[in-house]
């Protein structure tokens, strides 16, 4: 897959690279709902309700962790990081269309 870079030197992805990038997501959107249903619901005491608890790694960031290897040890909170997980979410929006 293309590198991803930011600012000038901004890189087009094909279309070829941002379908591949949604099939991952999707993907791994399966895999995190199927994890989430596994886990057992907890009672919380404070609130009175039954909480649905998630796993710990979301899906669109193990994608992008995946599809762009140089990113695969930044946090979550880079603006690069930030910028490519909103390029895998708009890809995934129009994949699920």
């Amino acid at each position: 897959m293309a590198t991803f870079e930011r600012g000038a030197k901004r890189r087009k992805y094909s279309l070829y690279d941002i379908f591949e990038l949604a099939k991952l997501c999707y993907k791994h959107k399966k895999q995190y709902e199927k994890e989430a249903a596994a886990l057992p619901k907890r009672w919380d005491q404070k609130r009175k309700t039954w909480n649905q608890p998630k796993p710990k790694e979301g899906f669109l960031a193990k994608a992008v962790r995946e599809a762009f290897p140089e990113l695969s040890r930044t946090p979550n909170n880079n603006k690069e990081f930030q910028s490519a997980k909103m390029l895998a979410m708009r890809a995934l929006h129009e994949y699920e269309k």
